[in-house]
């Protein structure tokens, strides 16, 4: 407050533990929105390609907020261009 710097947030979705967990965990991070600039998906790019994360970054762009993707660290340059 003494310098007027404003800080939010980037949630992380955990891919590792699917969709539908990763559905809960945006909607939990959504309710506060307001303190939140981008959503992220993280974990086992292998296990769970970032296609199947499509319908929740419809989401997170429509409520305006940032993405960002944890890619090609262990699939490779396919993984990210999917990002």
């Amino acid at each position: 407050r003494k310098h007027n710097i404003k800080v939010n947030l980037i949630g992380i979705l955990s891919r590792s533990y699917g969709e539908k967990a990763c559905q809960h965990e945006l909607d939990s991070i959504l309710a506060y929105k307001e303190h939140i600039t981008a959503i992220d998906l993280a974990g086992d790019e292998r296990g769970f390609p970032g296609s199947l994360f499509v319908e929740h970054f419809k989401q997170v762009q429509r409520e305006g907020l940032h993405v960002t993707v944890h890619a090609g660290e262990a699939v490779g340059p396919e993984s990210i261009w999917q990002a």
